[in-house]
């Protein structure tokens, strides 16, 4: 679990799909990318640059050693957000032992101002649990060669080892000298499992809360720049044994201090925060700085983005708090902070400075961080607790308690036996946001097996809708599932609604169908029984060639005498315009809205309504303060739409 936060497994899925279909070779080469011609691919590499859009080459310019080296380039943006030329070799050498690929990048914006690009290397190891990392918490952005390194486990199933170098988003990134090396068994230096007391937990609740306010909102140069994946598992491991508050505040000083120098930390209340304490000795800087965020970017900025804006220490307007703004409160565990929210800067960082440090944990050289570790399961949930306390924006709505949701997330995360459980852990936390857009992704995950039906709820039913008739053997459409390996389906449907969320009834039940479908892998037994009341067990087991795929309707059809079916997931303007004349002589219109519906729905508004409509305002919030108190609503990509009645 080397990306702890959900955003990361963009890159993941960006280099899944370019590893589809290339060769596996029996051993690494040419990793000096010194064999092949100027200007073409170097030999034993490979590139997606059909679906990607970008070229890759290999070229003498500036090589960081011998004569050529890896060249990447892409000018404007393309479907993916990682432009990855890869290798593949037999995974069988390396099955239970931790590799590490380093080398030397080095990058060029095409702009000035861009910000979003950069260099990568990554590393891939198939089989479960697959093992991935590309520098996602630190990618390269200088012009300079730089030392990178990356690290992953090889599970004792793996059939290929994948790696190779990216660029993100656009630019130029440079690879040379890449090296693959054994470290050591996978595993070795986790941590066992073993229960939370109830110190412990205090400790940690304490220290989590602080991590999502400096992490997110106190602005210094330090702060912006800290791997907070391995400082977060560097510090469950500081803190969890502290038997006092006294003691508590003295490690979290360690840990924070050099992150944030005008912290204050107190095991009683503390006053509220003077702007004297933020001057350096005779200093008078005139600007001041402080996050903003437009959702959570995590380490995937686009759509959502947050940064550091600069204004006159006397004027910050409404994208920055005044000076003086803090979060000013108790952490637990008989602690209470105070962290500035905005502070002074000059021409050359934030003032006061800090010292910064690279906060690892205390384990062997190579480690990977996954769900087989303690103090990584326990980061995990308070890295992606945070990430919710303050941009999840439907609190509001859904009446979840969040902080209610955090000691038994980490008790149950210190107690479990692996990253499977840890999986269960996560899916059951995140499932109480009642949100369909949240998805949980793991390791662990198996690809969907391909059984000869598909299956969906009806009036709180599990029906079979589809069956292939050659491989699906007595089953029936129409049939209900009574039980599933034995097991009935009601304890099945019990059991997922604690991991399914959704924001409405209907989506969770789509979900919950979806995941019972991942109960076995080679066979399942069902116990069904037919409209007419008739049980029988039936057995089915996978098959590669069985096709469910209904036959649609035509977009607009007339499905009987004078009623009209608009598919509004696939139908356009000019079809709608096309089918007005019969739509008005009709006597009915059926709009199925199941889907994802296009926005064609808007104009068909105008042709339903006798006045001018205009929808609710829509924004993005932006965030300035933690526990997504909104300074402001951005309409940058969401403005209501307003539409004249036809």
């Amino acid at each position: 679990m080397r990306s702890l936060v959900l955003g990361a497994m963009a890159w993941v899925l960006a280099a899944i799909s370019c590893a589809a279909g290339s060769p596996v070779a029996s051993a690494a080469r040419n990793l000096d990318f010194e064999q092949g011609q100027p200007g073409q691919m170097p030999l034993g590499w490979s590139g997606a640059s059909a679906l990607g859009g970008f070229k890759a080459t290999m070229v003498k310019e500036r090589p960081h050693r011998g004569r050529a080296c890896l060249e990447i380039r892409r000018d404007t943006g393309g479907k993916w957000p990682l432009c990855v030329v890869r290798q593949a070799i037999d995974a069988a050498p390396y099955r239970g032992w931790r590799v590490r690929l380093s080398g030397w990048l080095r990058f060029e914006s095409p702009d000035s101002t861009e910000s979003d690009g950069a260099a990568r290397i990554w590393i891939r190891s198939g089989g479960r649990p697959w093992s991935y990392d590309d520098l996602g918490a630190s990618p390269v952005r200088s012009s300079d060669w730089k030392f990178a390194q990356v690290t992953c486990e090889v599970a004792p199933d793996a059939d290929s080892l994948a790696f190779g170098g990216a660029l993100s988003v656009r630019g130029k990134a440079w690879v040379d000298d890449l090296k693959l090396v054994v470290l050591g068994a996978n595993g070795e230096g986790n941590e066992p499992a073993r229960t939370l007391d109830e110190r412990g937990m205090e400790n940690l609740i304490a220290f989590g809360r602080l991590l999502g306010y400096v992490r997110h909102f106190h602005p210094s140069d330090e702060a912006a720049a800290n791997d907070w994946d391995s400082f977060a598992i560097a510090g469950v491991d500081e803190v969890e044994s502290a038997r006092t508050p006294a003691e508590l505040i003295g490690r979290l000083e360690r840990l924070f201090r050099p992150l944030a120098p005008t912290l204050r930390l107190s095991t009683k209340p503390l006053p509220p925060l003077t702007v004297a304490d933020l001057h350096s000795p005779g200093a008078v800087p005139e600007r001041i700085t402080g996050w903003q965020h437009v959702g959570w970017a995590g380490h995937n900025p686009g759509f959502y983005a947050g940064w550091r804006v600069v204004a006159p220490a006397e004027a910050p307007g409404d994208s920055l708090l005044p000076i003086g703004s803090e979060a000013n409160t108790a952490l637990g565990g008989g602690v209470w902070c105070s962290v500035p929210l905005t502070l002074y800067t000059d021409a050359q960082a934030t003032i006061p400075r800090g010292v910064g440090m690279v906060l690892t944990p205390r384990r062997p050289d190579g480690w990977v961080p996954t769900g087989n570790d303690r103090a990584t399961r326990l980061a995990g949930v308070i890295l992606f607790w945070n990430v919710a306390q303050h941009f999840f924006p439907y609190f509001d709505v859904t009446g979840t308690d969040w902080p209610a949701q955090l000691p038994p997330a980490l008790r149950d995360a210190a107690a479990d036996s692996g990253g499977a459980n840890f999986d269960v852990t996560l899916r059951r936390l995140s499932a109480r946001l009642r949100d369909g857009h949240v998805v949980e992704s793991s390791p662990y995950w198996r690809d969907a097996p391909r059984w000869p039906f598909t299956w969906s709820f009806v009036e709180d039913r599990l029906v079979l809708v589809r069956v292939d008739p050659m491989f699906g053997g007595d089953a029936r459409v129409g049939d209900e599932v009574v039980a599933i390996q034995g097991r009935p389906t009601s304890q099945w449907v019990r059991d997922a609604e604690a991991l399914e969320g959704g924001a409405t009834p209907q989506q969770t039940r789509i979900r919950i169908a979806r995941a019972l479908n991942m109960v076995a892998t080679d066979t399942l037994a069902l116990d069904l029984r037919s409209p007419a009341g008739v049980t029988r067990h039936v057995r089915v087991t996978q098959h590669g060639q069985t096709s469910l795929r209904p036959t649609l309707p035509d977009s607009v059809q007339e499905i009987r005498p004078g009623v009209m079916y608009l598919d509004m997931n696939r139908i356009t303007d000019a079809d709608l315009v096309a089918a007005l004349p019969k739509i008005n002589a009709g006597k009915g219109v059926i709009f199925d809205l199941r889907g994802y519906p296009n926005r064609i729905w808007v104009s068909v508004i105008a042709h339903l309504t006798d006045s001018t409509v205009t929808s609710p305002r829509l924004g993005s919030p932006i965030i300035l303060r933690p526990h997504g108190i909104i300074g402001r609503l951005s309409l940058s990509h969401h403005e209501s739409w307003r539409m004249p009645r036809s």
